[in-house]
């Protein structure tokens, strides 16, 4: 039994960092909808900064808007 099954509450993934694309395939297929979105918990981080000194974002924001289109904008 996942905590999909076993809850009825929707799921938000926050804190995690690698393999952002693999984590949203995830939620985004969890049964009945249930996933509701995802986020870096430290979008600053040392390892995989979104967001350099001034601001700006880099490529890694793309994943976000990716699967803005992919998951949400699709249903």
């Amino acid at each position: 039994m996942t905590l999909a099954t076993r809850y009825s509450q929707d799921i938000n993934l926050v804190e995690y960092s690698h393999v952002k694309q693999e984590v949203n395939d995830i939620l985004f297929n969890l049964p009945d909808n249930k996933g509701r979105g995802t986020c870096i918990w430290e979008p600053l981080s040392t390892w995989e900064s979104v967001f350099d000194k001034e601001g700006n974002t880099n490529n890694l924001i793309t994943i976000y808007d990716g699967g803005r289109k992919r998951y949400v904008d699709s249903k």
